[in-house]
């Protein structure tokens, strides 16, 4: 009896090990759709506060100034909020002119058309989260699968941020010289910066609209 409880404990060890063998991998917490909405998220608190500073201004110059219901037109690259930020304005103060209208036109105009300088890619909490998991377990993973080891990752996700490259650490350090082999694992496991770039600045639609 003990004999056969050995054997029937060591065939459930290793059924137990194979499940687990082919068990699926963990899904990572974060993905880009995620960054993403974390930087447009963040881009329009940027212009909340904006407006929210630009008002306070109004309002101490202007007690009696109707502000408008402020809502965000078009995302504008640009090149594009150059030429049509400067129409709005002219536009709404072609017909009455003087300080006031000036003011009041400067905020109606970056309530429609915020200015794609707020649009900077400073990473937030959930960008730090997917960067740390890419470059600890999904790029790692995706080069083994390629029959290449990676070199381990800095310790900072930060590191890897800056500047779009990662001083000191190359994942595919593996292909050497090899440039068309370094081009086929870029490709099939791409580097955490080329994936972040793949982000378009401002939200997609809106920011691609033609200029009114």
């Amino acid at each position: 009896m003990t004999g056969r409880n050995a054997v029937v404990g060591m065939l459930a060890l290793a059924v137990g090990a194979v499940l687990t063998a082919c068990a699926p991998a963990p899904s990572p917490q974060f993905d880009l759709d995620d960054v993403a909405t974390e930087r447009y998220d963040r881009l329009e608190s940027r212009v909340e506060v904006l407006l929210e500073s630009h008002a306070a201004y109004l309002r101490s110059r202007w007690p009696d100034m109707q502000l408008p219901q402020h809502e965000v037109e078009a995302w504008l690259e640009p090149g594009q909020w150059g030429q049509v930020y400067p129409r709005c304005i002219y536009e709404l103060t072609s017909v009455t002119d003087g300080a006031r209208a000036l003011d009041l036109a400067t905020y109606s105009c970056e309530s429609r058309f915020p200015p794609p300088s707020l649009a900077v890619n400073d990473p937030g909490p959930v960008e730090v989260a997917w960067i740390t998991e890419y470059v600890r377990v999904g790029l790692p993973s995706c080069l083994r699968r390629s029959g290449v080891h990676a070199p381990p990752a800095p310790d900072g996700p930060f590191a890897i941020l800056s500047g779009g490259s990662t001083p000191g650490w190359d994942p595919y350090a593996a292909a050497g010289g090899d440039i068309a082999e370094r081009a086929r694992l870029s490709a099939l496991c791409p580097h955490p910066s080329s994936l972040l770039a793949s982000i378009p600045p401002l939200p997609r639609g809106a920011s691609g609209a033609e200029a009114p």
